[in-house]
């Protein structure tokens, strides 16, 4: 194309994995703890695609600048197609799960009043028995009272699956140039982590809507925000979510709210 400057292609697969090797606990009864056999199969779809630009300068200082330049993008994800788990238990692999998901709690605003928070020790329970003004208001999935945890994935209750772990479109630039003899070689690559969560400035992988919380330098967060390419989501704030040392129940795992303390 283009005299062969221009150089594209892509690729579409699809790859099947096939009897992995899978930990596996027996009864008791049977006079064995377990052992690993081949239990499961694994589908995994993916594309690259790569493009390219070769061409030269006939005159740089007397010579012939030789350059090139290329990207590459690349995205892929896994799902389990084959596993005997017939209790649906979240804590395995089972029938449809995506390799590195992550179930969570959607965020539904923070607790406005006393009254509020007084109803949600009973509400939200089986997160904390203790919840104040400013601490984060669960969303009810099921319909059914009370905010509850999955079990199983036939028992979700009010989690859902909110993101990945899993990096997502890995990309490489490369360029050359060649100029009376010397070749110069440079190169760039990474992948997008499409979740994270910031707790003080340790960075973790949560759902698709970011939870930010980081304490600094305002401008600071703003940068990493940038650079960590995290989307916010707009929503009416009244008051700032409450941290307390050594309380887990701000960090569940949470999705559409971004929230920031400086």
């Amino acid at each position: 194309m283009l005299n062969n400057r221009l150089n594209a292609s892509f690729d579409y697969y699809i790859r099947n994995t096939n009897d992995m090797v899978i930990s596996k606990t027996y009864p008791a009864v049977l006079g064995s703890s377990g052992g690993k056999e081949n239990l499961a199969n694994m589908r995994t779809n993916g594309w690259e695609l790569s493009v390219s630009w070769n061409d030269k300068i006939n005159n740089v200082g007397g010579s012939p600048l030789m350059y090139s330049i290329g990207v590459g993008l690349a995205d892929s994800y896994s799902t389990i197609t084959k596993f005997d788990n017939p209790e649906g238990a979240l804590n395995n692999y089972y029938e449809g799960k995506r390799i590195g998901e992550i179930w969570g709690y959607v965020t539904d605003g923070f607790i406005q009043d006393e009254a509020e928070a007084q109803r949600m020790a009973t509400i939200q329970g089986d997160i904390s028995k203790t919840w104040k003004v400013g601490d984060i208001r669960y969303k009810d999935l099921d319909g059914v009272e009370g905010i509850t945890s999955a079990k199983t994935i036939y028992n979700t209750g009010d989690q859902k699956v909110i993101g990945n772990t899993t990096p997502r479109y890995s990309f490489n630039i490369n360029a050359s140039a060649s100029w009376k003899v010397p070749k110069y070689d440079t190169g760039l690559q990474g992948k997008r982590i499409p979740v994270k969560e910031i707790y003080g400035l340790t960075a973790r992988c949560f759902g698709d809507f970011r939870v930010i919380a980081t304490y600094g330098n305002l401008l600071l967060m703003i940068t990493m925000l940038i650079i960590l390419g995290v989307r916010i989501i707009p929503m009416p704030i009244t008051r700032f979510q409450v941290i307390v040392a050594g309380v887990s129940k701000p960090k569940q795992n949470t999705c559409r709210m971004v929230h920031i303390f400086v």
